[in-house]
């Protein structure tokens, strides 16, 4: 049997909206108290990508559950919180591959 490699890299787009009265300083203190050295919403939002896309977790450590499509996770119990200040948007069909 004839083995083949193949090298794929994959490009996912995805948008994050951060609501800035919610993650204030005192919220990034308790974050880098007990997670990441992050100071920037852009960090926070690549965590949060990285998280929903790459590891398919609903609950991200720090954030909790967050919007998705701007609306409350439909696979979510009406009766568990969701981070309202929060969105994340991306559609996992909508990707560009390359193989090498």
């Amino acid at each position: 049997m004839k083995k083949i490699e193949i090298n794929m890299v994959r490009r996912d787009t995805a948008k994050v909206e951060l609501d800035e009265d919610y993650f204030n300083e005192e919220w990034f203190e308790g974050f880098r108290a007990w997670l990441y050295d992050y100071d920037t919403l852009e960090e926070v939002a690549e965590y949060i990508t990285y998280n929903v896309i790459h590891n398919k977790q609903t609950e991200i450590d720090g954030i909790g559950i967050p919007l998705r499509d701007g609306e409350r996770p439909y696979w979510i119990d009406k009766d568990v919180e969701v981070n309202e200040h929060v969105n994340i948007s991306f559609n996992p069909y909508d990707t560009e591959t390359d193989y090498e």
